[in-house]
């Protein structure tokens, strides 16, 4: 009958029966597996000497010791029956001279789970074969990349083409969207592959695509490394402004984004997770990283050799721009004219342009597609090892950790609420303020200039009043939070935990923002060091921020 076992790496062995008592080799790892149960191999006993059947002492020379099982070696511990080679018991891992157990082993049983020394070996051997079984997915990764990049290329152009305001708005903003398109893509992808790799599947076969879905992980990917590197970025812009130095300021905001793109493969891994929010805090994220800095630094140095080919072709595609344009267009013209169409600068017309619209789409896709052949597979390779660290590292990553309801929220997890907020906000502003300028330039090219050149002010008027009313209704309202607070799984209550808090102390919670901000955002930093976790604010509306206990 056969039998089942699982190797340490989480991959369960069918056996035939035949295999009991003997170690078999694991197809994923490769590391050798014991298989319990069965006969062990005996001890031959030691011969002894023929006694004399007349000899009265004939009792004396018997060895009784040889009564108790002398053929069965035995584990002092859990007795389970062990061969005579080995050196630690297969069942209990205890060392049967010393009766210990080893360091390794002591390691292995405090985690408590798959020994994090496999991820090493199986970062490369495991992404290999899962590369070879799902790289149809690649493959569609790259054509979709490929192709929502031309839709990029071609919107951007529109832009420039274009010379009146609204469609250069109109064409922008799809360029917009298709670029987030073509970036979260790759992270929809990488975070079900993660997902897939905790599960311990070896092939995704249902997946698909969603234009919709990868503008917003596109906009999540734009803001995740902007969260991560701002505070940063904000302390050095003090420094670089006493500096008065503008290279210095630009290298050191080059290295300060740097070390948050450092934290990618950690903060990918809490992306996939249930609760997301450490992947956009710098704290935790620098944290985190440079403790587990040799799985971090593995990680990394796959990266750089399988990217080697994508960084090789960007280098000598930025050396020869200009020469590469000029073949492309070489090209262009060269397929425009098989059409019978006069390509001469004072004889081109409707046909031309439109020749070169289709084959310029044609070139610069099948551009992108040799492009995405490259990069895309080889991101689409280091998913795998992304996942596999978040697999053997669960615990050290930290992507487990729960918080319990009621409990004061940190500093932390507040900045990164009020970061959401600000973006909010300001995106607000900008949409209204950005709507009554290009009313104004409209009217402008209609020769009707009745509106004062004060409305390119609108922008930051409509942020200030949108802000007053968006954090005195949000935060008093039914859903007790802002936006950025629900988003992370706050809330607002009064000291005694009683809520909503009323519109009045809502908007005192503002007025005292505007106070914290006064005072160089001490009142904001009150909130680190404070037993109940309170800010300025806070304290002047009798107010906390808790967590809900439920986390996204």
């Amino acid at each position: 009958m056969p039998i089942k076992v699982r190797c340490e790496c989480g991959a369960g062995l069918t056996v035939p029966d035949a295999a009991r008592g003997k170690t078999v080799k694991c197809k994923k790892c490769g590391s050798p597996v014991r298989v319990p149960g069965g006969p062990r191999r005996k001890k031959a006993a030691a011969p002894q000497p023929q006694a004399d059947v007349h000899d009265e002492d004939f009792f004396n020379q018997l060895d009784l010791g040889g009564a108790e099982h002398g053929d069965i070696r035995i584990c002092p511990k859990c007795a389970a029956e062990v061969d005579e080679e080995d050196i630690e018991c297969p069942e209990c891992g205890i060392n049967l001279e010393t009766g210990q157990l080893s360091a390794k082993q002591k390691k292995k049983r405090s985690r408590g789970g798959p020994d994090p020394d496999l991820y090493y070996r199986l970062a490369w051997t495991d992404s290999w074969t899962f590369f070879k079984k799902n790289w149809t997915l690649g493959l569609r990764l790259s054509l979709f990349w490929s192709f929502f990049m031309t839709l990029t290329s071609a919107a951007v152009f529109m832009v420039t083409y274009c010379e009146q305001f609204p469609p250069k708005l109109f064409w922008g903003g799809l360029a917009t969207a298709f670029y987030l398109g073509s970036i979260g893509c790759f992270w929809q992808l990488w975070t079900e592959i993660v997902k897939a790799t905790m599960d311990q599947k070896d092939e995704l076969k249902r997946f698909n695509f969603d234009f919709f879905a990868d503008v917003a992980f596109g906009v999540k990917a734009i803001f995740w490394p902007v969260a991560v590197a701002f505070p940063l970025l904000a302390v050095w812009a003090g420094v670089a402004g006493l500096l008065l130095d503008p290279m210095i300021a630009a290298f050191g905001s080059l290295a300060i984004y740097l070390v948050a793109v450092l934290t990618f493969p950690v903060a990918m891994c809490h992306l996939s997770a249930k609760y997301t929010w450490k992947a956009y805090i710098p704290y935790h994220m620098l944290r985190i990283t440079f403790k587990n800095f040799a799985p971090v630094a593995w990680w990394w140095l796959i990266a750089i050799c399988v990217y080697i080919v994508t960084i090789a072709i960007s280098v000598v595609a930025g050396l020869f721009y200009g020469k590469l344009f000029e073949s492309f267009i070489t090209s262009l013209n060269w397929l425009i004219e098989l059409c019978g169409v006069d390509i001469a600068p004072d004889q081109r017309g409707f046909l031309y342009g439109l020749l070169g619209a289709v084959f310029g789409f044609a070139l610069i896709y099948l551009i992108f597609v040799i492009l995405g052949a490259i990069s895309c597979m080889s991101s689409f390779f280091m998913m795998r090892p992304t996942g596999l660290l978040a697999y053997y590292f669960a615990r050290d990553l930290e992507t487990g950790d729960k918080v319990i309801a009621n409990e004061p929220a940190g500093f932390w997890i507040r900045y990164l609420a009020y970061l959401v907020d600000l973006v909010i906000i300001n995106v607000a502003g900008i949409v209204v303020g950005g709507a009554l300028i290009v009313a104004r330039l409209m009217l402008l090219s209609l020769e009707m200039d009745w509106i004062p050149e004060s409305v390119n002010y609108a922008p930051g008027v409509v942020s200030l009043v949108f802000s007053i009313l968006y954090f005195t209704f949000t935060e008093s309202g039914p859903g007790r939070a802002t936006m950025g607070m629900k988003a992370l799984g706050l809330t607002v209550v009064y000291d005694d935990f009683k809520a909503p808090i009323s519109q009045g102390v809502a908007f005192s919670r503002y007025i005292g923002r505007i106070a914290s901000g006064a005072i160089l955002g001490i009142g904001f930093f009150m909130c680190a060091f404070d037993k109940d976790r309170k800010t300025l604010h806070d304290k002047m509306s009798k107010t906390r921020v808790v967590w809900k206990g439920e986390v996204h």
